[in-house]
Formats: C-alpha cells, sequence, structure tokens
C-alpha cells in the first residue's frame, strides 16, 4: 500500500514566511515607535501656538501685590465682622502650577475633552484612552502639549499618543495629592489671578491692587469658610469663587456672602467650566453675583475693570 509522500515546504515558501514575520515584527516596532511620538506637528504653523502659556514668565498666583493695598483688604474683611483663620503661604512650586493653570485656561475649549475624561479617571488612577481622530488641528496639539506638561511634572504616571491613522491618546492619572488638588480645581484659582492681573496691567497700568487666594476666615455667625480669590484695586474689592462643576449647591451661599460682604453683584463672580452663556445669564439673574464661563472671563473683567477708578 502506498503512502502519500509528505509535502515539505519549497525554498521560496520558507524564505516568504520568514519575510512575513519580519514584516509583522517590524510593524509592532513602528506602532510602539508612534506611541512615542507626543505631538504631531501643526498641519499650518499659523494654527501652533507662537507662545508656550505652560512655560511663560507669570506672576506667581499666591497673597501679593501692593502692601498697602493688602492691608486695606484685611482690614475691608475685618470691618464685616470677617476674621482671617489663615493666609495660604508660598509654595516653591507656584510658578510652575501657574504657568499650566494659564495655559488650561486661556485654551480650555481645546483641552475640555481631554480635561474631563482625566479628571473622570483621577479618583481611581484608572489608564484611559481618548479618540482624537475627529479632533481640529488645534486641539490635537494643545491638549498633546497639555499632556505632555502634565507628564512632565508628574501629574500623569504615563502618557504617549499615536499619530495617524490611529490617533489615539493614551494617559495614566497619577494620584498624589498635588495633582488632585490642582486637577480639581486649584488651576481655576490661579488661572483667575493671572486673569485679573493681566487685565488689569492692560487696561489700568500702574493701578495699586492686592489680593489674598484661598484665605480661611470665620463669618460674623461663626461659619467657617474659605473665599477662593479677593482682589483690592485702589478702594475697589472684588471676589472670585470658581467651580468645575457642582455648582449647584453652593451658589445660593456664596450669593449670601456676597451680601455679608456689601459687594455689589459686578464684584462677586463665580466662573464656571462647562456652561454655556445663556445659562450664565441666567444664573447671574437668580443669585446675587456675575455668573460667567470659564472662556468669557477675560472680556467680563474687561466689562468691569475697564470702567471702574
Amino acid at each position: 500500500m502506498s503512502h502519500p509522500r509528505e509535502q515539505h515546504p519549497s525554498h521560496n515558501e520558507r524564505m516568504l514566511t520568514t519575510l512575513e514575520h519580519i514584516a509583522g515584527t517590524l510593524s509592532r516596532i513602528a506602532d510602539a515607535l508612534e506611541g512615542l511620538d507626543v505631538v504631531e506637528r501643526p498641519a499650518d504653523p499659523e494654527e501652533a501656538p507662537a507662545n508656550d502659556p505652560a512655560r511663560a514668565d507669570a506672576t506667581t498666583s499666591e497673597d501679593g501685590g501692593d502692601p498697602e493695598r493688602l492691608e486695606a483688604l484685611r482690614a475691608f474683611l475685618s470691618s464685616r465682622g470677617v476674621r482671617i483663620k489663615a493666609e495660604r503661604a508660598p509654595d516653591p512650586a507656584d510658578p510652575i502650577l501657574d504657568r499650566l493653570a494659564v495655559l488650561m485656561g486661556r485654551r480650555y475649549p481645546d483641552i475640555q475633552p481631554f480635561y474631563t475624561t482625566l479628571k473622570r479617571n483621577l479618583n481611581d488612577g484608572r489608564r484611559f484612552t481618548l479618540n482624537m481622530k475627529k479632533a481640529p488641528q488645534r486641539t490635537l496639539s494643545t491638549t498633546c502639549q497639555f499632556a505632555s506638561r502634565l507628564h512632565e511634572v508628574a501629574f500623569l504616571e504615563d502618557y504617549h499618543y499615536q499619530r495617524a491613522p490611529r490617533c489615539l491618546l493614551h494617559a495614566t492619572p497619577n494620584r498624589i495629592p498635588r495633582a488632585i488638588n490642582f486637577l480639581t480645581g486649584g488651576w481655576l484659582e490661579r488661572y483667575a489671578v493671572r486673569e485679573v492681573i493681566d487685565t488689569l496691567q492692560a487696561l489700568r497700568p500702574g493701578v495699586p491692587f492686592a489680593w489674598l487666594k484661598n484665605p480661611q476666615v470665620v463669618l460674623p455667625n461663626g461659619d467657617d469658610f474659605e473665599l477662593d480669590v479677593l482682589f483690592e484695586i485702589d478702594g475697589q474689592v472684588l471676589w472670585l469663587e470658581l467651580k468645575t462643576g457642582d455648582y449647584q449647591r453652593h451658589i445660593a451661599k456664596y450669593a449670601r456672602v456676597s451680601r455679608l460682604l456689601g459687594l455689589d453683584v459686578s464684584q462677586s463672580f463665580m466662573v464656571l467650566t462647562g456652561i454655556q452663556a445663556d445659562a450664565a445669564a441666567e444664573l447671574s439673574a437668580l443669585f446675587h453675583m456675575t455668573v460667567t464661563p470659564i472662556d468669557a472671563l477675560g472680556e467680563t473683567l474687561e466689562g468691569v475693570l475697564g470702567t471702574a477708578g
């Protein structure tokens, strides 16, 4: 009985199989190298930010300014029956965090999808992937710039971006206290300080001013309270409260504190992320505060500070 002869692959077939294995390995290496590319070059140089707010010089957001105006600010609180328990001490990291906050605030619409996803995964430090395939070039470039800076300062444990055709951004939050405090709202307070200072220097150069950030106070009724940002500008007081969410539980109380401090609506601000201008206008009409979306803060401040004095 004859048996079928066993078929052995020819030399050409063996060579083809080897080449296929090599091609597969090279493809995997290329994918890995793509993952190391952090920022994709913008298609149009005009779309690329000329200056990097995350690296530009910035006045620290901690308590400061004109010493005489700072004392006037403390005296203002005392005259309203508000006692200061503690003022936040300067931190060597303030200039770094302030520059990062400016990047976030001035380009918030571009970083919002990434920031919202990052914040959602911050509690458990879970790794996430964001599909950037449909993102405009400016959004892509700014988001990668922001994520890269977060990685540099160890607010992300890892980060990489896979370029086209994948267009996937991978990141893992770092759950250290400083990162959590900054990303859950501390950045917005720092940005607000910078915006007020920049607006003042543009519209009223030389005007004396001072500010307190996060002073812990005791209200006249004995309640403990923390003010986000309080400015004294040549006799005019501005109070800003900043929220990245959950404002509904706080706005009524803030409106009561505004009245307690004797501030007009134009002196009391609530700055919110993720709110439309029409909704902000409705809140302003309902409560004793000027409510503004983050991307309209500069314009709102110009309207108030440009007509003051």
